[in-house]
This record gives structure tokens, C-alpha cells and sequence, in this order.
């Protein structure tokens, strides 16, 4: 907006009319400007949409394409026979004929878009279109063989859903199913809809896609060369009942909560036997990447060493849990969390994952734990020694986990 002569309540009603999908013309008369200075307008828009930088996109990545019947109007040398505007493409399905948009977002909402080329999506424009915004995720996509190329040449996991075999949805793992959307703001573009594309609302000349320059009704130009056309889909078929095999299920992390000795590691062996899942124990992992580094005579400088690594030992195991959940395996948090407000924290961030959160707390009598410490200390093996006064100090500290975050 610098140098312009024309007031900020201007720019935000031309932003309105471009949000609405009205045409070039319409929109300059709405805000009271040319026609000329519309269409620069619009373009200074998009060239400064197309400039910003694209977002990364982690955890579970959903991607999918949309098509849109190629263009030639304008062109004075037509590669092909011409057709009336609104006309099928001579072939049948998916072919040279229409232009292919690639879709990517991940659960966190970060989306990226673009026109890849014509036809069906290939590996390299797979490569091209996202390779510097995948990081540390697992792609999922339907059956199209670019996906399964890409992700075996750059060694991402890959989760395929085949649609046509009504493979709608598996554990944590759904495909994208994206449309553009007309209302949305121009540059952004992406409405996506897990439950299915919905309806085409013709957008009326509007260039969703930043650099295409619009060019008539429902259509876009590429580089000068190529335009999309609008075309409406076919509805979507009824949804049709699909038999989920068991493993499918949403992923759950079990959260062990209680104090040493009141049996969380052994009834976390339990569940990891009852639900075939991964347990990680805090102590376990510690012990053997540390060694026993806590117990009786210790000063305060090795406390806090023993703190720091523990630490760094619950982080090291919640990037594990946290990659096992994505891949829909449930796992068994032995860790203890004795305050709720560390608790609440897992909560949130497993539910961000997509995966279920379940909290098995082990009560014990404050008797019992000091009798169980006894019989501990005196067989030192894959467990601590812990001083009788420092367990007296945790059950102060310890907060039971209440009702509501049982439920």
C-alpha cells in the first residue's frame, strides 16, 4: 500500500468485494475507483499473497487434488479443437485436458496449495510442490501412485486410504477432500472439508490462486498460457459403511499417575500386554542411560543433575509416545505426573495428536507405600533407592487426580 493515494477504508472495502468473489468491474464500482486501478489493484494483492512464505506442515499431513478443465481462451493458436466455455473435456476422467491443484494440510491447520501441472499428479510435482514444507510428519493420501513414489524415494511414512474401495477413514487417518472455496479471502483459497467437497459456487472471475490473472467468467490464467476453468463436481456419493479392522482404532495414551511403589509399572506391563501396546517407563529409560544416580547421601548439585535428566528422559520419551500415537499404536506413559497441572499438559497435547487420553491412577495407602520402599531399597536392581524422608516429602507434594480428569 505504499505510495497510494487512496484511503485504508478503500483497500478494505476492495479486500470485502474480492472476498465475495465479485468481478473486476462490479468491484470498482462498489468502491468507487477505474477499472484499471481495480485490476492493478487486485494483482498487487495477490503478488504480495504469492510472496508470503509458506508454513511448515508436521504430524499427520493429509493431501489431496482437485481438477479444473483447462482453458486456451485468448490463445490465437490452439493446441486442440476449440469448445464453447462450459463444455466437457473430450476425454473421459482425469487427463492432460484439466489442470491439477495439490493440497496439503496438517491437524495444527497449516495449509499449502498450488497448480502442480495437468493431469495426474506426479511424483516430482509432489516433490516440487512440498518438499520444503514436509517435516518429521506422516503423509496420508489416497491410492494415486505419485504419493507412493515420493514418499518411498524420501523416506516418509505413508498412509494410503483407497476411496474407491469406500476406505473413507482409518484410525487416526483421514484423506483430504478440499474444494476452492469462493468465499475465502483471495490467496488463501483452500476450504477444506474432511467429510466430503460439497458444492461449486461459481466464483465469477475471482483469482483464488495468487499469480493467475482472471480472465473471464469462472476461470483463471496461468503464466499467460494456461486457464482454469470452474466445473461442478459430481455429488458425492452415499456414505457407505466400511468394516474398520481392530488395529484401526483411534490411538490411546494411558498415563500412569501415582507415586513409587503404589504399582504403576506393574500394572502398566498389564495394559501394555492388554492392548498390545508400547510402554515407556521413565525409570527404566533412565537407569540405563544414566545409571543409578539417585539415593541416599546425595547433595543438592546432584539432585538437581538427577532432575535435569529426568527431564530430559521424560522429553526423550514423549517424542517417542508422540510418533507412536500418529501411527495409531497405543502407548503406556509410565511416568507418574504427580501434579495435575502436568497431567493437563499430556492431555492437551495427545487430543492435538488425535488421539485418546486415559488416566490409570494407583492409589495406595501411605502404610503400604512405606512397606513396599522397604522391601525396594533392599533389592536394588532396575529401580531407584529412595530415601524413606524423600517419599514422606513426595506424598505431600502429590496431587490425586480428581474425578473429572478420571472420566
Amino acid at each position: 500500500m505504499a505510495g497510494t493515494h487512496y484511503s485504508f477504508q478503500k483497500w478494505l472495502k476492495y479486500a470485502e468485494c474480492m472476498s465475495q468473489g465479485m468481478s473486476v468491474r462490479r468491484t470498482a464500482q462498489e468502491v468507487g475507483i477505474s477499472v484499471p486501478t481495480a485490476f492493478y489493484w487486485r494483482h498487487k494483492i495477490l503478488t504480495a499473497l504469492r510472496n508470503l512464505p509458506k508454513p511448515s506442515l508436521t504430524g499427520i499431513v493429509e493431501a489431496d487434488e482437485t481438477f479444473f478443465l483447462e482453458s486456451q481462451k485468448g490463445q490465437r493458436n490452439l493446441p486442440r479443437q476449440p469448445r464453447r466455455r462450459g463444455a466437457s473435456a473430450p476425454l473421459r476422467g482425469i487427463s492432460h485436458h484439466q489442470v491439477c491443484v495439490l493440497v496439503a494440510r496438517d491437524r495444527q491447520t497449516s495449509t499449502v496449495s498450488g497448480v502442480v501441472g495437468r493431469g495426474r499428479v506426479t511424483a516430482q510435482q509432489i516433490e516440487a510442490a512440498l518438499d520444503d514444507v514436509l517435516h518429521d510428519c506422516v503423509l496420508c493420501s489416497d491410492a494415486a501412485a505419485g504419493y507412493r513414489k515420493y514418499a518411498s524415494t524420501k523416506k516418509i511414512p505413508l498412509q494410503v486410504l483407497n476411496a474407491t474401495r469406500g476406505a473413507k477413514k482409518y484410525g487416526l487417518y483421514h484423506p483430504l477432500r478440499a474444494i476452492i472455496d469462493p468465499g475465502a479471502e483471495a490467496g488463501e483459497n483452500v476450504h477444506v472439508n474432511p467429510a466430503g467437497k460439497g458444492s461449486w459456487e461459481n466464483p465469477s472471475g475471482v483469482c483464488l490462486f495468487p499469480g493467475r490473472r482472471p480472465s473471464g467468467r469462472g476461470a483463471w490464467r496461468m503464466g499467460g498460457e494456461t486457464v482454469l476453468r470452474g466445473v461442478a463436481p459430481t455429488p458425492e456419493p452415499p456414505e457407505r459403511s466400511v468394516e474398520v479392522p481392530p488395529r484401526a482404532r483411534v490411538a490411546t495414551l494411558h498415563l500412569m499417575v501415582g507415586l513409587p511403589c503404589s504399582g504403576k509399572t506393574t500394572l502398566a506391563r498389564e495394559l501394555e500386554a492388554r492392548h498390545n501396546a508400547l510402554r515407556l517407563t521413565a525409570d527404566e529409560w533412565h537407569i540405563r542411560l544414566f545409571g543409578q544416580d539417585y539415593g541416599e547421601g546425595m547433595s543438592k548439585s546432584d539432585e538437581a543433575q538427577h532432575d535435569d535428566r529426568h527431564n530430559l528422559v521424560a522429553s526423550l520419551m514423549w517424542d517417542v509416545a508422540a510418533r507412536v500415537l500418529v501411527l495409531g499404536v497405543d502407548v503406556v506413559f509410565d511416568l507418574g505426573c504427580w501434579v495435575r497441572s502436568e497431567r493437563d499438559d499430556y492431555r492437551s497435547q495427545t487430543h492435538a495428536l488425535g488421539a485418546a487420553f486415559k488416566i490409570h491412577f494407583t492409589e495406595t495407602p501411605e502404610d503400604v507405600l512405606l512397606e513396599r520402599l522397604r522391601i525396594r531399597n533392599s533389592q536394588p536392581g532396575s529401580t531407584f533407592l529412595i530415601p524413606e524422608g524423600k517419599l514422606r516429602e513426595w506424598m505431600r507434594l502429590f496431587e490425586p487426580p480428581s474425578r473429572d480428569e478420571l472420566e
